[in-house]
């Protein structure tokens, strides 16, 4: 079952690429899943856990994408 998850968030995040300003994204990936430490939505690193393929995960990602679009969009105006 969780690997069928892993799968899904996979085709998920794939699919979402897609759309958006790839290498921004692919900084975030790099950056949040599957390593250890991994800074969260706080600034606080993470040691405890491995941030996986979860839905946890995408809702962080999504997040930290959001947050690079506004700024950047603050900026040019």
């Amino acid at each position: 079952m969780k690997k069928l998850r892993d799968e899904v968030i996979q085709k998920m995040l794939d699919t979402f690429k897609h759309f958006i300003h790839r290498h921004i994204f692919d900084d975030i990936i790099d950056t949040k899943l599957n390593i250890t430490p991994w800074i969260n939505l706080y600034g606080i690193e993470e040691t405890e856990y491995e941030l996986g393929y979860s839905l946890w995960a995408f809702e962080v990602v999504w997040m930290f994408w959001m947050r690079s679009v506004f700024q950047e969009d603050a900026a040019e105006h």
